[in-house]
Order: C-alpha cells, then sequence, then structure tokens
C-alpha cells in the first residue's frame, strides 16, 4: 500500500545530519499548498537551529499568498502580517510605522512562541501579567496578536484564536478635558502676545499659528486637515461661507507631508458652513484664483508640517504656562485636539451631541460621547420650562380640588 502524500503545506519527517566542521545539516520533505514537493535543507550550528532554519525556509513560501504553519514562531508571523499588510495596497507612512511598532510589541513579548503553543491560557497569562506594568500596551498586544492570529486562522495555519477568548485588560477612562467659551477665546490672544514678548535666539515662530488656533475652533478640523487646505476648497465671500474638506496631510516615506485625497476616512468629506471666527481667520490667507495651492504653505509655497505646528504650540505653552495657568487653562494640555474636543462639547451642550457628531464627522455619537464631549455644569433649563408650560401653576391638596365640587353637588 503506497504512502500517503503529505497534506499541502505540511511537513514530512525531518532528519540532523552532522557536518565534518561540527556543524549540523537538517533535511525534510515539505509540501507546498499548491501541492508541489520540496525537499529542502538548512545548517545550522546546533541540530535545533538547523530544524529552525530549515522551517524557516518555508514560513514564507508564496504562489497566491505568503504561507505560515503552526511550525511558524510569532516572529515569523509578525514578518508575514506585514508583507500582508503592504500587499493589500499602499498604506500611509504613518499607518504603516503604527502596524511595524506594534508588532515589534508582540514580537517582544511573544517572539519566541510558535503559534502551536499559543494557548489560551499562556496568551491571558503573559497579557495580564504585562498589564500589571502597561495595562495601554497590554491593550495594543492584545489587539494586534488578535488581528495577527484571525489572518493565520483564515489560511489554516491555526484552527482557533486564543486571543479571541479573553477580553484585552481594561483602561480607566480617562478624564475629557475641555475649555470654557472665555478660556478659548484667550488662546490666540496669548500667542500673539507671547509672540510679542519672546526675545529667544533663533527663527521666530509662525505667526499665522494664532490664526490657525481660531479655526481651529471654530471648524473643529485636525490639524493635518487644516494645513491640507486648498485655495479652490474654501468659498469666503458665497453668502454662506463653506469650507469642502476633501483631504488630509499624511508622512511620506522621509517624514515630508504628503497631500491624501481624503480626510482620516474617506466618508469623512464634506461641505461645513463657517462662522465669522473662522471666516475672519482665513480671509488674510485665501485668494480668489480658485488654485489648488496651500491656504498655509510653508516657505518654499509646498505643503506644511504637522509637526512644526505641534512643536510651535508645545513652546507657546510651555513657555507661556503661566499666563496660561491664571486663565485657568492647564497649559500641559494645550493641543489642537483640545481645540477639537472643546468645540465638539459647546455643539453638543447647546444643540446636542448629534450636531457635534456631525461637525467632527464621526461615524458614530458614540465616538463623540465617549472622547470629545464633556457634560454641561448645569442641565434641565429647556426641559424645566417646558413642563412649566405643561402643568402651570403647582395646584392645591387632592380637598381643595374635588371635595369643594362635590360639596356644592351635594348642596
Amino acid at each position: 500500500m503506497p504512502r500517503p502524500r503529505l497534506e499541502p503545506g505540511t511537513w514530512g519527517v525531518v532528519s540532523i545530519t552532522p557536518l565534518p566542521d561540527g556543524r549540523y545539516q537538517a533535511r525534510g520533505h515539505f509540501r507546498e499548498l499548491d501541492g508541489r514537493d520540496r525537499r529542502p535543507s538548512a545548517i545550522g550550528d546546533t541540530p535545533e537551529s538547523a530544524e529552525a532554519a530549515l522551517r524557516a525556509r518555508t514560513a514564507f513560501l508564496t504562489r497566491e499568498d505568503a504561507y505560515v504553519s503552526d511550525h511558524s514562531t510569532v516572529d515569523e508571523l509578525a514578518l508575514w502580517w506585514l508583507d500582508r499588510k503592504r500587499s493589500l495596497g499602499p498604506l500611509a507612512a504613518g499607518t504603516l510605522e503604527n502596524y511595524t511598532t506594534d508588532a515589534k510589541h508582540v514580537v517582544e513579548h511573544f517572539g519566541h512562541l510558535r503559534l502551536s503553543e499559543l494557548t489560551i491560557a499562556r496568551c491571558e497569562t503573559i497579557i495580564r501579567t504585562l498589564a500589571k506594568r502597561d495595562a495601554p500596551l497590554a491593550r495594543r498586544v492584545h489587539r494586534t496578536l488578535k488581528a495577527m492570529i484571525a489572518d493565520a486562522v483564515r489560511i489554516d495555519a491555526r484552527k482557533t484564536n486564543p486571543l479571541a477568548a479573553f477580553a484585552a485588560p481594561r483602561l480607566p477612562k480617562p478624564e475629557i478635558y475641555t475649555l470654557a467659551p472665555e478660556q478659548a477665546a484667550i488662546l490666540s490672544g496669548a500667542y500673539r502676545e507671547w509672540l510679542s514678548e519672546r526675545d529667544k535666539p533663533g527663527p521666530k515662530p509662525d505667526p499665522r499659528v494664532a490664526d490657525m488656533l481660531d479655526v481651529l475652533l471654530a471648524v473643529g478640523l485636525r490639524i493635518g486637515e487644516l494645513l491640507a487646505l486648498r485655495h479652490c476648497d474654501l468659498r469666503l465671500d458665497n453668502s454662506t461661507p463653506t469650507l469642502h474638506l476633501t483631504a488630509t496631510l499624511t508622512d511620506g516615506e522621509k517624514g515630508e507631508p504628503v497631500w491624501q485625497p481624503h480626510p482620516k476616512h474617506a466618508r469623512q468629506q464634506r461641505t461645513i458652513v463657517l462662522p465669522l471666527l473662522a471666516v475672519t481667520a482665513l480671509r488674510p490667507y485665501v485668494d480668489d484664483s480658485a488654485s489648488r495651492s496651500p491656504v498655509f504653505p510653508n516657505r518654499r509655497g509646498g505643503w506644511s508640517r504637522p509637526g512644526n505646528v505641534r512643536r510651535i504650540l508645545r513652546n507657546f505653552r510651555d513657555e507661556w504656562s503661566e499666563p496660561l495657568e491664571r486663565a485657568g487653562i492647564r497649559h500641559g494640555q494645550v493641543t489642537a485636539q483640545l481645540l477639537r474636543r472643546t468645540l465638539a462639547t459647546l455643539i453638543a451642550n447647546e444643540a446636542g451631541v448629534f450636531r457635534a457628531t456631525e461637525q467632527l464627522g464621526h461615524a458614530s455619537v458614540l465616538t463623540t460621547e465617549r472622547h470629545y464631549v464633556t457634560p454641561a455644569p448645569v442641565v434641565g433649563e429647556a426641559s424645566a420650562a417646558l413642563i412649566d408650560s405643561l402643568f402651570g401653576e403647582p395646584v392645591g391638596s387632592l380637598n381643595d380640588t374635588i371635595l369643594p365640587a362635590q360639596n356644592e353637588g351635594r348642596a
């Protein structure tokens, strides 16, 4: 009876042979996904390293898709997962950097384990131990490894995903810090005052940042979206001034700003009606040419780096900390995101959280509520007025209202 053929993507017998120079050679039989037989070999200083090198050679064999097996290590899985991310289409440099960083964290804590060794108990123990030291990192490792193994399950390298069996560590809900309207109104003026009194050597910080702060507060854009604005995106002289949000800036391979033809998510493209504060701040920079050049260009006329604006804001808040604190503003939290949260809270408290979600372009109102809006300090004014209009003046006791009427009937 003939020996049954190996299943595609599996190993047969692996043999180890000592070599005259003291090293070891591993030989084996491997059947690829398309059914082809291979008999690869590899050399190592020890029998174990020779076998590991042999199996690694087939961990990334590819026809239509790269391949990993349950004998692959998490280190090998991470390399395969990153390659797959790249193969699915172009990635922004920042996105790829995030994937790479997350994969490194996974490898640091799981890299020497094989996929077959990833039991639920072992994974949960490692994650919970890491959470005691760094809960946010533990959540990132849990999320990334779960995604990696989900892809491994998809190609039958594993049958189940152990990370799906237990939840990531919980984090305390962070405080949502926002500014009162009068505090927010102080910022652009404080920036100008800082510029006028600053006597440090070196290039003077960009004076346009003061107007950028007003636009961020009035519209709720992200820094990248603001700096990606072109003259053709703005209609300031219409009866209803508008801004057409079409793009954002991302980091290129060398860190240079790249114009991305949609905001953070493509669905966030929208036209926003501009309040007077934004129109006043933008008017000095916008011409009627409807050109595709930046509204806030750098010195060479190209796209300005979002990181430069963030750095200027850090310098401003650190050097001007005392005046900001006297105004009741936590200087360490002065960021572009603070202004976005402040606008969301102001709109939510006055017009409802759904209007705030619409302004910021969130897909879900839950995102706005959980991360951007602080509750109003006093609530119920409109409800109280409604109740008063329905019920009017308080009535007296039951006897005062019903019994006298009954007595009159008897008389």
